[in-house]
């Protein structure tokens, strides 16, 4: 770019200035003559045409309690006796700007909170506003200083939403122009679910998801991606109706899958990855149930005068990975004042990690229990744990459940409605893995709260299903900091002697801060590891009519793909064993 006309209007002396005001002047540069940059308007530029320009801020600001201070919008009306050099009226900023934000105001009220603040709109001469030659919003969407905003701020799904009502609102503002019919791009699939037919034959399914607030979004075909061990996804396969059946290229390989939705607005996000293997000499079928449906911002706790993010209880989940996160927070004195950029006072964080990546949910952990399945010789296949749920699911025909429950636990929903949502054992789960350890079938259960997430919520059922069909009851969450596991010496002649998972930071594998340590229920059941810090049982194994072995810690959290691959094949081992 240009330095004097875009990247340094003010020729190096402010770099502060020069910050704000480039941002427009870029946009300017990119479109040219007649719209050029604000010193040369009839420069070429690029010859890029532009439609609009979204800058996406969040404000200051705080209040006590629950108060939320909400969503204002900026545009620029009032320079060049209200015209682009163009022509156009600059008022078609400030339709871009109702339009986007009631968008915003709309869909926040509907999905998350009723009486969300709608501030005002502005006619302000602020530069990302005033200078673009095209029309211009300066969204602020919530106050990043006020704890009851970033309850929402901080959370994957309403990233998502918002995001997702800022696209909504630009589709309504450019078709409004052109007369166009407006189609909302679809929601990702859900009910994911591969199941083995004959040979290397599997049937793939799936259910649309309707969007409640948008009937356009509604798809019309669907799109299969496949992928190959852990090379990348290919180009996908079009689908009309909702299950494909298909024959797996080989034997011993891993063929993962996702699933998008599609109209005329265009391709949803995708779906959670499955995975399967077809092991030609391995006639029985390990069931890999994808347990860990969780996204969400950190834990929270008010007392009034000291408030902020629990991060020792409950680090955020984002979708996939997020460079959002600096790193943990230290003052949470409310009364703490902001003093200048490095002592700001309450909420203060380390930066420590800035740069670096959060890791969340990939939505991908079917292929890393699977590759430890097919490395030690067994065939599988998964399915979401709403297909696994589902009373119609049959689990008939397996013999081994691998339930993967990561960091899944009950929280109180962002939705008004007041619902918990991510529990670990839901009357349908429990359901079905009754019936399956009626017909003597094992359990591979693993996850950070597989009994905390019961005892935090007073399940009396989950509590006694847990005791007596798992073989296990709750002794502490927060059970260990070190990621370090060791057999116990009734185990050692079976299990490894030795296991490391990740309780701190990792490029590729998310952080288990507050692991359950657990107590063995019954004559059937002992404890197999303990966490070396303080001895507290890891993992207990009940060997009874049934066999459950139940993890403290996920299973993908193991940090050496090795050890993987060994602990699943004496897992498996035992479970074959008489």
């Amino acid at each position: 770019m240009p330095d004097s006309l875009v990247y340094s209007p003010n020729m190096g002396k402010n770099d502060y200035n020069d910050d704000f005001m480039s941002r427009g002047e870029w946009v300017n540069f990119l479109m040219g003559n007649p719209l050029g940059p604000e010193k040369q308007r009839e420069n070429p530029g690029l010859g890029i045409p532009i439609d609009l320009v979204l800058a996406f801020h969040t404000d200051a600001g705080i209040t006590r309690g629950d108060s939320v201070i909400g969503t204002l919008a900026i545009y620029s009306a009032q320079r060049d006796d209200g015209l682009f050099p163009d022509g156009i009226s600059r008022l078609a900023s400030r339709d871009l700007t109702d339009i986007i934000q009631d968008q915003i105001v709309s869909d926040i009220s509907a999905l998350f909170k009723p009486d969300w603040t709608r501030r005002a709109i502005w006619d302000r001469q602020y530069s990302e506003a005033w200078r673009p030659n095209t029309p211009a919003m300066l969204l602020e969407l919530l106050s990043h200083q006020n704890l009851a905003d970033m309850r929402y701020g901080l959370d994957p799904r309403f990233q998502f939403s918002v995001s997702r009502a800022i696209y909504k609102g630009i589709l309504r503002f450019i078709n409004y122009q052109h007369g166009k019919e407006i189609v909302i791009q679809p929601l990702p699939p859900s009910h994911f679910a591969i199941e083995r037919v004959d040979e290397k034959s599997i049937t793939l399914s799936w259910q649309a998801t309707e969007d409640e607030l948008e009937p356009s979004a509604t798809p019309d075909y669907f799109k299969v991606y496949m992928r190959k061990e852990n090379e990348g996804f290919d180009q996908g396969t079009i689908v009309r109706g909702n299950s494909l059946k298909l024959e797996l290229p080989e034997y011993y390989k891993i063929y993962s899958f996702r699933i998008t939705a599609l109209n005329e607005g265009g391709e949803s996000f995708p779906s959670e990855i499955l995975s399967t293997a077809i092991m030609p000499e391995s006639y029985k079928m390990v069931l890999v149930v994808n347990g860990f449906d969780r996204i969400s911002g950190p834990g929270f706790f008010d007392t009034g005068d000291v408030a902020g993010i629990t991060w020792w209880d409950d680090l955020p989940i984002p979708l996939y990975q997020s460079y959002s996160y600096t790193g943990l927070q230290y003052d949470y004195n409310r009364n703490s004042p902001w003093l200048d950029d490095d002592s700001p006072g309450w909420g203060a964080s380390y930066a420590d990690r800035e740069g670096q990546v959060l890791v969340g949910n990939s939505f991908d952990y079917p292929y890393i229990h699977g590759k430890a399945i097919r490395n030690a010789g067994y065939s599988f296949v998964s399915v979401s744990r709403k297909t696994f749920e589902n009373p119609a699911f049959d689990v008939s025909g397996y013999t081994v459940l691998n339930l993967i429950m990561g960091k899944q636990k009950g929280i109180p929903s962002l939705l008004y409605n007041d619902s918990i949502e991510f529990r670990v054992f839901t009357p349908g789960f429990i359901e079905k893995i009754s019936t399956f350890v009626a017909g003597g079938g094992s359990i591979l259960l693993s996850g950070a709260y597989i009994a905390t997430d019961m005892v935090l919520h007073e399940d009396e059922e989950a509590m006694e299903f847990a005791k007596n069909i798992l073989g296990f009851s709750w002794r502490t969450n927060h059970a260990d900091n070190t990621g370090r596991v060791m057999v116990t010496d009734a185990a050692q002649e079976v299990f490894l002697p030795e296991i490391l998972y990740n309780s701190g930071y990792h490029r590729y594998i998310y952080t288990v801060e507050a692991p359950d340590a657990l107590v063995p229920e019954g004559k059937n059941s002992k404890s197999i590891y303990l966490y070396a810090s303080n001895q507290t049982a890891s993992a207990v194994l009940h060997n009874g009519k049934h066999k459950v072995l139940s993890l403290g810690f996920p299973f993908e959290s193991i940090s050496d793909p090795h050890v993987r691959d060994q602990f699943m094949k004496e897992i498996i081992q035992f479970f074959e064993s008489q």
